[in-house]
């Protein structure tokens, strides 16, 4: 379930240990007039552990644009991520689990998300699966690095946008079967504990800007499976694709969430291939 919680590996690159920690990188070199940032964040954070590097704020001063996964200031992914939230499976709890687990499952979410059953299968099952992990959360209030970021971005007047769009994302879900999806809902009703657990243990190393013990634990998660190529490395590809153009146009404060820096597939090592120079900020 631990992959669930950045969207939101066998081999670990070889790095520089002091790169190992810090959250804020510098992306110099290969013809850029100047210098862009790449900060890993993590997308749902307990309130009273919300932390910013020190540099953070300074540093998006000094650029033009603010480059996330998904542009959240922006009225039209907030329309497709309502028309997505349908779900077009039919009724999945019903045609997957067995009858004892769906009175569990009924059970709960009348308890945690005052909803039942036939409600909570109108919703996609991905965000079904949000919606509870949400509900899990050790804490009553939480905090967002991307909303921090897109704060000062709209006071300071600065241009942001998407790597993605919603239902790109959405469709990276879609190719997971319906089966795992299901079965990633059951753990989470079935054993909330280990779900908070989980969650404990990657805001301990995302705390302690330990990017490459996060991306190893998010990595080795059993129900990613063979979607972690799907998940993490085909996107941080995808990325590379798009980042020389928008960092050689404006020099840009770049926010992806920290799994996906770290790893031999991870952006810092994918931008070092590619020619930049990439240093970290402590």
């Amino acid at each position: 379930m631990r992959f669930l919680w950045i969207v939101f590996v066998a081999a670990l690159a070889l790095v520089n240990p002091i790169a190992r920690a810090s959250l804020l990188y510098q992306i110099s070199g290969d013809e850029l007039s100047k210098p862009s940032y790449l900060f890993g964040t993590m997308h749902v954070l307990c309130a009273e552990d919300f932390w910013l590097p020190a540099q953070l704020d300074e540093r998006f001063t000094e650029v033009d644009q603010l480059v996330m996964e998904l542009d959240l200031s922006s009225a039209e992914v907030l329309l497709q991520s309502a028309k997505l939230m349908n779900n077009r499976h039919g009724a999945y709890l019903e045609a997957q689990l067995d009858s004892e687990q769906l009175l569990s499952v009924e059970h709960y979410l009348h308890k945690n998300l005052t909803m039942s059953l036939a409600q909570a299968q109108r919703i996609n099952p991905f965000l079904l699966s949000t919606q509870i992990m949400l509900s899990q959360l050790p804490c009553n209030t939480t905090a967002s690095y991307e909303g921090h970021l897109v704060t000062l971005a709209m006071a300071a007047n600065k241009p942001i946008s998407g790597l993605e769009t919603v239902a790109f994302q959405m469709s990276l879900f879609d190719q997971i079967p319906l089966s795992t999806q299901v079965a990633m809902i059951w753990q989470l009703i079935n054993d909330p504990v280990q779900a908070v657990a989980e969650f404990k243990t990657m805001t301990d190393f995302y705390l302690q800007q330990d990017i490459e013990q996060l991306y190893q634990f998010i990595a080795n998660d059993p129900t990613l499976g063979d979607f972690q190529p799907l998940i993490l490395d085909q996107r941080n590809q995808d990325w590379l694709t798009k980042l020389p153009a928008i960092m050689q146009q404006q020099p840009a404060m770049i926010a992806v969430g920290a799994g996906h820096l770290g790893g031999e597939q991870g952006l810092l090592n994918l931008l070092r291939q590619s020619g930049y120079q990439v240093t970290p900020i402590n």
